[in-house]
């Protein structure tokens, strides 16, 4: 991507602005308890290799800022968690991998659209800049579970599956994910305007509903 973003704007001398999307997990385990923009990430992060490209595109010369969301929920919810949670618990098989006790940040995805608008507003005042978009919820993933599978209606059990049973992505984000979006806040003026999840289940239910295949 880099590379041919730099052999474009070599062919027609027009500039980019990458708003180039990575996102919370990569951190890996800190031992942080709140965690911003200059945390370092955890080399053996299972993505840990995002704060490398991170950093390649840094070096590339390409005018860029690095968005770090929280966990999207809201809108299809096609790779959220959420999205996974519906549809486990409408199979009447939901799964929670990993540490019952972790908590994450999570960003619905209108928020989270609201902060591209906002560095492409003036793309030229946080270039080179970071920035982790997420709101303030602090409730713990498996409670985040238990909302969406009450909001499909079923009422089964939730089981207990290792991180490493999840695959890659549970692996990686097999700990406490809670971020500080200060930065957004008096950079972009950015603050979001959904609370929590938990807030409206049913609602983000119906929407992830509505956008699946008819059978």
């Amino acid at each position: 991507l880099f590379s041919e973003i730099t052999a474009a704007q070599e062919r027609d001398g027009q500039r980019r602005h990458l708003v180039y999307t990575t996102g919370i997990s990569s951190y890996g385990r800190t031992g942080v308890a709140l965690m911003d923009e200059n945390t370092p990430g955890n080399a053996e992060s299972p993505i840990g290799f995002r704060f490398e490209l991170e950093r390649e595109l840094a070096a590339s010369g390409i005018d860029h800022t690095v968005v770090r969301p929280g966990f999207l929920y809201g809108g299809p919810a096609t790779t959220s968690m959420t999205g996974q949670w519906f549809a486990e618990a409408e199979a009447g098989k939901p799964v929670f991998y990993g540490d019952v006790t972790k908590r994450w940040s999570w960003v619905h995805v209108d928020d989270l659209a609201d902060a591209y608008v906002r560095i492409l507003g003036n793309p030229t005042a946080v270039a080179g800049e970071t920035f982790v978009i997420a709101d303030d919820q602090r409730l713990t993933a498996l409670d985040m579970q238990r909302a969406a599978v009450r909001a499909t209606g079923r009422t089964q059990d939730i089981g207990l599956e290792s991180a490493e049973a999840g695959g890659m992505m549970q692996l990686a984000a097999d700990q406490d994910e809670l971020v500080d979006s200060r930065k957004a806040h008096r950079l972009l003026g950015w603050r979001p305007r959904h609370t929590s999840f938990t807030d409206a289940p049913d609602r983000h239910y119906r929407a992830w509903k509505a956008s699946q295949p008819r059978t």
